[in-house]
């Protein structure tokens, strides 16, 4: 339990733009990773920078596809639920 907590406090800690914006300077140069400039920043920050590259995917894929689930499923949602309502009218 307590990792786990760890893990969330990461995902959840508010790092300072600027920070973050360093990392991703550093990271953008069409080269993997170096595991030594990642060594040199608090693990929030690398989430950070992750979490920014996330939303900047063209069109939001991994995004788009959440939200599409989600929509799915609320209809399924309301026509089960209004086929309970009228069956019980």
């Amino acid at each position: 339990m307590e990792d786990n907590d760890k893990r969330k406090a990461i995902w959840l800690t508010n790092v300072s733009l600027p920070k973050t914006h360093e990392l991703r300077a550093k990271l953008n140069n069409g080269q993997p990773p170096d595991p030594e400039i990642l060594k040199s920043y608090e693990p929030a920050v690398i989430a950070s920078v992750l979490k920014l590259y996330l939303l900047e995917l063209p069109g939001s894929s991994l995004l788009s596809k959440c939200v599409s689930n989600v929509r799915s499923y609320n209809v399924i949602y309301r026509v089960r639920h209004r086929q309970e309502y009228l069956r019980l009218k």
